[in-house]
C-alpha cells in the first residue's frame, strides 16, 4: 500500500491499478486498498470501475475519502457544481485527508472563484508541500497576478515533483517570456514542442518569442502550425472547448498578442 501511495501521488495512475487490482478481491474489507484503487481509477478515467468501489465505501456510511472519490469523479465528467459540493464535504470531514484541499481548488477553479481555489491549493500545501496539482495551479494563479517570482517557486517545485511535466515546462516558459527573459522561454517552449507538437498553446507562445526576437519566418511557421491545429480540432468537434483551466492556457499576464493567440482550442 505504501508503493501504491507513492505512485498515486506522483500522479502514476495505471502503476496504481496493477498493483492493488489483484488485490481487491482477497482484501474486500482493506478500505485501505480500496480507497487508493478507487482513486487511481477515477483519476485515470476508468469511472466505471472506479464507481463500484465508490459505492462498496458508501455502504459504511459517510466518510472524507468516499467524498472525495464522488467529488473527484463527477470533477473528471465536468459536473463542477456536483463536484464542488461534494468536496466541500470531504474538507469538512477530514481536512487533512491528502489531496481534498487539492481536488477542491481544482473545482472551485472550474467554477469560477481562483480566490478561493488559492487558498485551497495553498492548505494543501501546508500538508502536503509536494503536491504536484496545487504546485502548478499556486504557480498558475500567482502568474495570473504578475507575481512572477513567486510563482516560478511553485512551478519549480511542481516540476521538481514530475520532471520532465509539459504542463509546467510550458508555464515557467511563458513565464520566462513575461519576465523578458526571452532566450531562455525559447529554450524551454522548443522543447515543449517538440516533445508535444500538437500543443497549441506552446506553439502560440513559441511564435510570440520568435517576433520578439524578429525571427518572422520562425514565427510565422508557428501560427500556421496553431492555424492547422485549430482547423483540425474544429473539424473533429465544432465549438468544442478544451477541458484545461484558463491557467493552462497561459492566460493572464504572460499572455501572447492576439495576432499569435489561437481562435480556437484543442479539444
Amino acid at each position: 500500500l505504501l508503493l501504491a501511495d507513492c505512485h498515486l501521488r506522483t500522479g502514476e495512475h495505471k502503476k496504481v491499478t496493477e498493483l492493488l487490482t489483484p488485490l481487491e478481491p482477497k482484501q474486500p474489507d482493506n478500505r485501505a486498498l480500496a480507497y487508493l484503487l478507487g482513486s487511481a481509477l477515477i483519476r485515470d478515467g476508468q469511472t466505471e470501475q472506479g464507481q463500484r468501489i465508490i459505492d462498496r465505501i458508501l455502504r459504511d456510511g459517510e466518510s472524507a475519502e468516499a467524498r472525495l472519490l464522488l467529488g473527484t469523479a463527477q470533477l473528471m465528467a465536468r459536473d463542477y457544481a456536483g463536484a464542488t459540493k461534494d468536496l466541500a464535504r470531504a474538507v469538512e470531514l477530514n481536512p487533512k485527508l491528502p489531496s481534498v484541499h487539492s481536488y477542491y481548488g481544482r473545482a472551485l477553479l472550474e467554477t469560477g472563484n481562483p480566490a478561493q481555489a488559492l487558498d485551497a491549493f495553498r492548505r494543501e500545501l501546508e500538508v502536503n508541500p509536494n503536491d504536484f496539482d496545487s504546485n502548478l495551479y499556486t504557480g498558475v494563479l500567482l502568474k495570473q497576478e504578475a507575481k512572477n517570482d513567486e510563482a516560478l517557486k511553485y512551478l519549480e517545485r511542481a516540476l521538481s515533483v514530475r520532471p520532465g511535466a509539459l504542463d509546467v515546462r510550458y508555464q515557467i516558459g511563458a513565464l520566462l517570456f513575461a519576465a523578458n527573459k526571452i532566450a531562455e522561454a525559447q529554450g524551454m517552449l522548443e522543447g515543449v514542442v517538440k516533445e508535444a507538437p500538437n500543443f497549441v498553446e506552446a506553439h502560440v507562445t513559441l511564435a510570440t518569442v520568435y517576433y520578439r526576437q524578429k525571427r518572422k519566418e520562425d514565427g510565422d511557421r508557428h501560427r500556421a502550425i496553431v492555424q492547422k491545429l485549430n482547423a483540425e480540432a474544429q473539424s473533429r468537434a465544432p465549438g468544442a472547448q478544451d477541458n484545461l483551466g484558463p491557467g493552462y492556457r497561459g492566460e493572464g499576464a504572460s499572455d501572447p498578442p492576439a495576432a499569435a493567440k489561437p481562435q480556437a482550442a484543442k479539444p
